[in-house]
């Protein structure tokens, strides 16, 4: 279960990372390939990394737009 819980966490970094859309399943296949994760992979964990990795934008987004208006 470790090894599950580390492939999908390592898989949403890099998705949240990037300005790929995560609604398009072609754009996350095609990122998460050649970020160098196998088919079988990405066909077990995407939904479930690209669930994560939008979870993780909107609070990079939140974070931001609290700290904008700090300062702003």
């Amino acid at each position: 279960m470790r090894e599950h819980d580390e492939i999908v966490d390592a898989m949403a970094v890099s998705l949240a990372q990037s300005t790929c859309d995560l609604a398009d399943e072609r754009e996350v296949a095609l990122l998460l390939l050649s970020a160098g994760y196998d088919e079988r992979e990405i066909a077990d964990h995407r939904r479930q990394a690209v669930r994560l990795a939008a979870a993780g934008r909107r609070n990079d987004s939140l974070c931001a737009g609290l700290s904008g208006g700090a300062h702003g």
